[in-house]
């Protein structure tokens, strides 16, 4: 199982805004900001457009979902090559097109069908790293 739910977070006035915290979890547990393997936002995820806060969102989710699939057959390391291989075409098909002030949900089968149609050899148990 692999469940994404992703939110924001409303402002201490009550408010909700582009600028508010996002909130993300994967199976009910909280995704922390991990800066040693995407680069991209010291400050947080972001969703709605194609800046950094998305980037830093769709690298850790491709990584978190890569490691939870794939790591019988791969090392850490190949896992995290694998994850920024395909993590900005992830991030424009499903992070940046998101509503900037709506929550959504990804799930296990939307990573499958996106391996499917951009790294198909993950799927068939090809050697994607050789």
């Amino acid at each position: 199982m692999f469940d994404v739910r992703v939110s924001r977070i409303p402002d201490d006035d009550d408010t909700l805004d582009v600028a508010s915290e996002v909130k993300v979890t994967i199976n009910g547990e909280p995704l922390i900001l991990d800066t040693s393997m995407f680069k991209h936002s010291p400050t947080g995820f972001n969703y709605g457009y194609g800046g950094s806060g998305p980037a830093q969102l769709a690298g850790q989710l491709m990584y978190e979902f890569l490691r939870q699939y794939l790591s019988s057959e791969y090392s850490n390391g190949q896992i995290l090559t694998l994850a920024k291989l395909l993590y900005q075409d992830f991030k424009w098909s499903y992070i940046a097109s998101k509503d900037q002030l709506g929550a959504f949900t990804l799930d296990e089968q939307l990573f499958l069908e996106f391996l499917r149609t951009h790294a198909p050899q993950l799927l068939e148990g090809g050697a994607l790293l050789e």
